[in-house]
């Protein structure tokens, strides 16, 4: 969903060089690891994210993708 939000941005070239590809490395990188510092070492824990500053936007495309999927298949009509 990301991926498609970001390949369809008509303003995405007006903020950033990285291309989509390297924006989805950037995130799948960043939602699979996570860091902790303990006694002056840096370890990679197994779980929780280091990605928790974009996860707010991923929520936004999520529920405006959600909200429109809505819309669009509710048997009831929906005033916009």
């Amino acid at each position: 969903m990301i991926e498609r939000w970001l390949r369809e941005s008509k303003t995405l070239v007006n903020v950033t060089n990285l291309t989509v590809q390297t924006i989805m490395e950037i995130l799948k990188w960043m939602f699979g690891l996570s860091y902790c510092e303990f006694d002056g070492k840096i370890y990679v824990l197994e779980s929780g994210p280091i990605g928790l500053g974009v996860t707010g936007e991923v929520d936004i495309i999520y529920m405006e993708e959600f909200q429109i999927c809505a819309m669009q298949t509710s048997p009831y009509p929906i005033n916009q």
